[in-house]
């Protein structure tokens, strides 16, 4: 029988743990006052929780501050097109401007109405222009952007174009993209509008991959009320199932809660052991996890993909170059078969020159296990 997880894609404001560190830092940008600086990318590997992140800030931020939501993905048509002008779903595009428009009016009387006659780029502008010019907002406005990740480039482009770029016309906004660390800006103004500065970066970077035992216990305890409120498992028994991950370090929310969810799927009053092929379940499903928006499903990773990965998470160093993994694997380096996995994020730069790679963060400990 196929195992069916809970949907640990939707955001659930109840199962989610807050990271006040994160939120301190992400504050103090966005209400910094001057700069050119008025884009910040969320970056983080799949399934590290960028967009619940996306969702927590709309939702403690909306009621003060004017936010707008962004998902790149509702935004592209079903037709399989490589013309740029029939990338857009203008219906779609269409009723997420009726939405802003009716929720800017909360904050400012002097929004415009959304005017079908106008095209959608006039009406971003008359909004953009609106909110710096004309009316005193006691907060930056915002526009927070997911779906980065699963669009094509070329889609990416376009939406950027059109939709993205005009929210950094004028300098009173301020933007926060989600994105993995492969998928870089593409649109000029958004790329020079991008914050640069190395210390704040790598902060937010690290905070990401930082958890420790407590934010691994309160996730498992806010999890089980809010997917499986008949079971209840005391702490001691909790840290006895966790204890048996050697190599993990329990610092990736969808793998956590993916493991939560396999483990109470079955039990009433204790956690379930995890089998190896559940690990693998679970790694893939962190890998191809993709929102139901997205145009298209992300290709499989293939079972020989998958067992060169975990050779490099078992058997490389932390880093590696194409070099280094012939000697060190006795593998001819496979170009093809790793290209889906630099494009889905697992392998990325290690950050000391593009000559040299690693499995992300995260994904890399939890593989690990599967060699134990």
């Amino acid at each position: 029988m196929s195992y069916t997880p809970t949907n640990l894609f939707e955001y659930n404001s109840t199962a989610f743990v807050p990271r006040p560190a994160i939120n301190a830092e992400i504050q103090c940008w966005v209400d910094s006052g001057g700069g050119d600086k008025q884009v910040l990318s969320l970056i983080a590997p799949p399934g590290s929780g960028k967009t619940w992140l996306l969702n927590y800030l709309m939702s403690a931020w909306g009621k003060q501050r004017f936010v707008i939501w962004v998902d790149i993905s509702t935004f592209i048509s079903k037709k399989d097109t490589i013309i740029k002008e029939e990338m857009l779903d203008l219906d779609a595009i269409s009723i997420w401007l009726k939405r802003v428009c009716a929720e800017a009016k909360k904050y400012c009387k002097h929004f415009p109405e959304y005017d079908a006659n106008l095209t959608f780029g006039r009406m971003i502008e008359l909004i953009v222009e609106t909110a710096c010019q004309r009316c005193e907002l006691a907060y930056l406005p915002l526009v927070l952007v997911d779906g980065y990740d699963d669009v094509s480039e070329e889609q990416a482009l376009v939406v950027s174009d059109r939709i993205l770029a005009p929210f950094v016309g004028d300098d009173c906004w301020r933007m926060i993209i989600a994105r993995r660390e492969e998928r870089r800006l593409i649109n000029f103004k958004l790329r020079n509008s991008e914050e640069t500065d190395k210390e704040v970066l790598a902060k937010i970077k690290s905070l990401f991959s930082v958890t420790g035992a407590d934010f691994v216990y309160e996730q498992f305890q806010r999890f089980i009320p809010a997917y499986h409120k008949n079971i209840t498992v005391d702490k001691r028994i909790f840290e006895i199932w966790a204890g048996a991950f050697s190599q993990y370090t329990w610092n990736h929310p969808f793998i956590n809660a993916y493991l939560f969810d396999q483990a109470t799927s079955n039990s009433s009053t204790a956690l379930s052991t995890l089998t190896c092929a559940q690990l693998m379940d679970c790694f893939k499903a962190t890998i191809q996890r993709r929102s139901p928006e997205a145009p298209k499903p992300i290709e499989k990773i293939s079972d020989s993909a998958f067992d060169i990965l975990r050779k490099i998470a078992c058997e490389a160093g932390e880093s590696w170059t194409e070099l280094d993994f012939e000697e060190q694997l006795g593998l001819k380096y496979p170009r093809k078969e790793l290209e889906p996995l630099f494009e889905s994020g697992i392998i990325v730069p290690a950050g000391n020159g593009y000559s040299r790679y690693k499995v992300a963060d995260g994904l890399r400990e939890f593989l690990r296990e599967l060699c134990a």
